[in-house]
């Protein structure tokens, strides 16, 4: 159930899930896309937990919140330009997104949904409805073949 009430905030992004779901910690069947929102201002803060929204701090990510989603987050540049998209028809994600790397910033439009647990815990999150990419940093993965040419001890 979504609100009808939206926040548009500045955040820099981290663990950026956008086009591929995180399966770290849960297996694929019940994996969601998601993002960290980090470094909120005190007024996003305040605004969020209006809403309801829990903002936690970490040292390394300041005021954050989690955003997940079950359908890819789309991303676009200053230009509208799409930097992260799926198909319309199938909702997959398109060949050649870019992968988004941590401490990259975005302006992003966030609305809320309330939700229960099968425990019955009740709460309040925050889904991604648009994104706008104001400062790109592209994640490359580590070059492992280095890896393969040291000898192991």
């Amino acid at each position: 159930m979504s609100n009808n009430e939206t926040v548009k905030i500045n955040s820099t992004i981290m663990w950026a899930f956008l086009d591929k779901k995180d399966t770290s910690f849960n297996p694929e069947e019940t994996a969601k896309f998601q993002v960290d929102l980090c470094f909120l201002s005190e007024a996003a803060v305040a605004k969020l937990e209006s809403l309801g929204v829990t903002v936690r701090e970490k040292q390394d990510k300041g005021s954050f919140i989690t955003c997940k989603s079950k359908y890819v987050i789309n991303a676009y540049d200053t230009d509208g330009n799409t930097l992260v998209g799926s198909d319309r028809d199938s909702g997959k994600a398109l060949e050649g997104n870019v992968k988004v790397g941590n401490g990259s910033t975005a302006t992003v439009t966030l609305s809320t949904y309330g939700y229960t647990t099968p425990a019955g815990k009740k709460g309040t999150n925050a889904t991604v409805k648009r994104m706008c990419i104001t400062d790109l940093i592209e994640f490359e993965a580590e070059n492992s073949s280095e890896d393969d040419d040291m000898e192991a001890l």
